[in-house]
């Protein structure tokens, strides 16, 4: 009977052995306790262990079962063994622990890492609707590969395997480029075919635009940026043409142009630069079909209007020519124009508001940072009163701290707002908060420490020169 069977653990070993007994549990000569007997045995109960009674037969043949206490095992079987013959005709009792979880691969990790990354980082404020194009784009020579595990070091806090990957993206994409150029940049306004070379086109496009970020996040200057967002990801979006990018939801490419093209309009007005999408083939393309749409038409046809309006100026004569007055006619009414097209915009989004409150100082700002002369062209021009730049700088304020909080925004879309709202910050109040707005971006994107600085010249300017008055000295 099943009382009559004693069991024992060794103590260093782990093994189980039976033998025949009668009686409750003893303590045998080794310091072992014997099993007591009862189902379930109360002294492996207290040992926390599974007590197994084979049957009668197989004490008797001396069946040990080892259980390798404290060891970690993976996919090994534990078997019962036979010291007394292999070819015994009683079956083995096998285990099969669960399968360990393996170990993550470092390509899914790394999207895994991107997606965390981009989810916090969206530039339209809508979902996510690309993601599933990049995974196919990962092929072991594609510089998107690399660039990806650059951003996912960043996101580990592990700058020097960031760095390496991003060299090695930088190689493999110009190997990429050299070798399949006719594939990467396209005549204009050709049609993308879903073949290899749409593919290494929506990898070019990725890639520039993932270095782009990558120098964001490590290059105070943003020289690095420039140089992948305006001769890379720029550049590839113009040789393909509008054409390409106008499927916004069926294609790949006008999957990723959604994505950037604020991002574009953005980096035209920071550096007072004609951007691409000002152009009449773009602009038939994408005018008007959302309220982003038509905020953005603004944002670049303004960008185009400073470049005009700051080359004018320079090259103002003294006194006015007649055509120095028909110029200056013509940007203000083009400037009337587009405060128009601004009041109209409809602004219901997070990131409209923002947009539209920052370009509506910005495009005051053409013309009255040279105010007087346009007055001595005797021109009238689309300012702003004070306190409506000053509701706008609120708006900015309260709207970028809303984007900080919910993290539904690239805090890279708040470098324009918040520069276009520091650059009228008069009081010390007001400077604080974008200071402190713009310290936050710089957590992430230390390219903010690059319009700070810049702030902070003009705010210490502004506070010596208010002081001065203050005290009557001016």
């Amino acid at each position: 009977m099943m009382s009559n069977v004693g069991r024992n653990v060794d103590a260093i070993s782990g093994e189980v052995w039976w033998s025949e007994r009668r009686g409750s549990a003893r303590v045998s000569e080794s310091g072992v306790v014997d099993c007591s007997g009862s189902n379930p045995c109360t002294s492996c109960l207290k040992r926390k262990l599974t007590c197994v009674f084979p049957s009668q037969t197989t004490a008797k043949r001396g069946k040990a079962i080892t259980l390798d206490q404290g060891k970690h095992l993976t996919q090994i079987t534990f078997a019962v063994s036979s010291s007394s013959s292999s070819s015994s005709s009683t079956p083995p009792v096998v285990f099969t622990p669960s399968p360990s979880p393996p170990l993550p691969d470092p390509t899914a990790h790394a999207l895994s890492l991107f997606t965390v990354f981009i989810t916090r980082n969206s530039f339209t404020g809508q979902p996510m609707t690309y993601l599933a194009d990049l995974p196919p784009l990962l092929s072991p020579s594609s510089p998107l590969l690399p660039a990806l595990h650059a951003l996912a070091n960043l996101q580990l806090r592990r700058p020097r395997p960031a760095l390496e990957a991003y060299g090695a993206a930088i190689v493999s994409l110009r190997h990429t480029l050299a070798s399949a150029p006719a594939a990467s940049v396209p005549t204009s306004g050709a049609a993308t075919p879903a073949s290899a070379a749409d593919a290494t086109r929506t990898t070019v496009l990725w890639t520039t635009f993932l270095l782009g970020l990558f120098e964001l996040m490590t290059d105070a200057s943003g020289a690095g940026w420039v140089q992948h967002m305006v001769h890379g990801t720029a550049r590839a979006l113009v040789a393909l043409g509008p054409a390409a990018c106008s499927a916004r939801s069926s294609s790949a490419v006008g999957r990723f142009f959604l994505q950037v093209r604020a991002f574009e309009a953005c980096r035209a007005v920071i550096f007072n630069e004609v951007s691409f999408l000002g152009e009449d083939s773009w602009r038939a393309v994408f005018g008007g079909q959302t309220e982003e749409d038509a905020v953005l038409d603004v944002i670049v046809r303004c960008s185009g209007l400073r470049v005009r309006t700051s080359d004018f100026i320079e090259n103002l004569t003294d006194p006015p020519s007649p055509s120095n007055t028909l110029t200056a006619l013509t940007l203000a009414d083009e400037g009337a124009t587009l405060r128009a097209a601004l009041e109209a915009a409809p602004a219901c989004s997070l990131l409209t508001r923002l947009l539209v409150a920052a370009t509506s100082i910005y495009l005051s700002g053409n013309y009255d940072y040279d105010l007087p002369a346009w007055r001595g062209l005797g021109v009238a021009v689309p300012t702003l009163p004070v306190r409506t730049v000053k509701t706008h700088c609120e708006t900015i304020v309260a709207c970028a701290r809303e984007a900080l909080k919910e993290r539904s925004l690239s805090p890279l879309l708040l470098l324009y707002p918040l520069r276009v709202a520091g650059a009228r910050a008069w009081t010390v109040e007001e400077q604080v908060l974008v200071d402190g707005l713009l310290t936050e971006v710089g957590r992430e994107f230390v390219v903010a420490e690059a319009f700070l600085g810049e702030l902070r010249e003009i705010w210490l300017v502004r506070n010596e020169m208010a002081a001065l008055v203050g005290t009557g000295v001016a």
